[in-house]
């Protein structure tokens, strides 16, 4: 049970600091630094009281809370844990600016330029940040119109990778690429009414501007029904893969809305007027509904999409001495991962209530 009453013991933290320039060694100032640990870590003893499973966050600055350099290009965080209990413990930034290559990865600029744990405790970091590269291009479709809506974006999974990993087609077609490390790139177009396109990208110091010519879409339709054949109204439609990629996406949690929509109607009925012409994963779900993962290709005629129930499992529970049914228990299920990794559903909607010695209970 909760208890009434509860004391959180904060530790004070301790400081961690750096500068950030130019190759020129000329300050950057606004540079955004996001920084965590690169492991778990020790609280005092008072922090640790009462507590059963002590433990602090490994995020120390991050998005709104991340530090930001000054006019000097100094940088300052002070909720770093204690270095006394904590020796060997080290960070990771993530260094981001406009008008400059950011990191791709954590602790890219960190790793290459050797910056070390004491130098960030000691504030005698100084971090060089490259002007990068742009990539300017217009886009335009099938009859050399200027598309003006839609999304390019520059990583295979813009939902998972670190920051933002897409812009917006300006209303006259064109677009523009932040400053970016110069290296290849996966360039994916999305735009509403136009076949999503992709393309790798060499971008490099000068580079000309890479044009997009969209080809029209195309229809895909997919008609979600049960094992009788009636139609599943509001079935979630999530779409997986297309090209090896999820940069085709339309339900991505930290990414720009895409514009594909992400269920069926009230028919039962998935619609996307602007498909590719190849194929794409999807996975289909619907509440009381085993899932199911197809992949598609558009086409005049609907593919037609069954979704079966799930896998009842039943059984008895009872005294193993006396054998009699057990009134009331809880049945929990654990999913295995592999042969070392199980993991046990809390949730409340997972969990099922037997009595009377029985028990029956739902899987995907």
């Amino acid at each position: 049970a909760l208890p009434s009453e509860y004391t959180f013991y904060l530790e004070k933290g301790s400081k961690l600091s750096g500068r950030i320039v130019d190759d020129s060694e000329r300050p950057i100032v606004g540079a955004k630094v996001q920084i965590k640990t690169d492991g778990s870590f020790q609280l005092s003893e008072l922090a640790k009281q009462n507590s059963p499973r002590p433990g602090g966050s490994r995020w120390l600055a991050e998005d709104g809370n991340a530090a930001i350099t000054n006019d000097n290009g100094v940088w300052e965080s002070f909720n770093a844990p204690s270095s006394v209990r904590n020796p060997q413990l080290g960070f990771k930034l993530l260094v981001d600016h406009p008008d400059f290559a950011g990191d791709r990865n954590w602790a890219d600029y960190q790793t290459n330029q050797d910056i070390t744990t004491e130098q960030l405790r000691n504030g005698t970091s100084t971090l060089v940040m490259d002007r990068g590269a742009v990539l300017r291009g217009t886009i335009t479709g099938p009859d050399g119109v200027s598309v003006s809506k839609g999304l390019v974006i520059w990583v295979s999974n813009p939902d998972s990778a670190d920051g933002v990993n897409e812009t917006e087609i300006a209303e006259d077609g064109s677009f523009q690429l932040p400053n970016l490390e110069p290296g290849t790139y996966p360039i994916t177009v999305l735009a509403p009414g136009y076949a999503p396109t992709q393309r790798e990208v060499e971008i490099s110091l000068g580079s000309p501007t890479c044009d997009f010519q969209l080809e029209a879409g195309n229809p895909i339709r997919l008609e979600i029904v049960d094992a009788s054949g009636k139609p599943i109204p509001k079935a979630s439609v999530s779409i997986v893969k297309w090209r090896g990629t999820e940069a085709l996406y339309n339900d991505k949690l930290n990414a720009s809305d895409s514009g594909i929509s992400s269920r069926s109607d009230e028919h039962g009925i998935f619609a996307w007027d602007w498909a590719p012409s190849d194929g794409v994963e999807y996975r289909i779900h619907a509440a009381g509904y085993d899932f199911k993962r197809v992949t598609a290709i558009a086409k005049s005629e609907p593919h037609r999409i069954v979704l079966i129930l799930p896998m009842m499992i039943s059984g008895n529970v009872v005294d193993s001495t006396s054998s009699s049914p057990i009134g009331e228990f809880n049945v929990i299920p654990v999913k295995a991962f592999s042969p070392d990794w199980y993991s046990t559903d809390f949730q409340k909607n997972s969990v099922v209530l037997g009595g009377n010695g029985s028990y029956e209970i739902r899987f995907n």
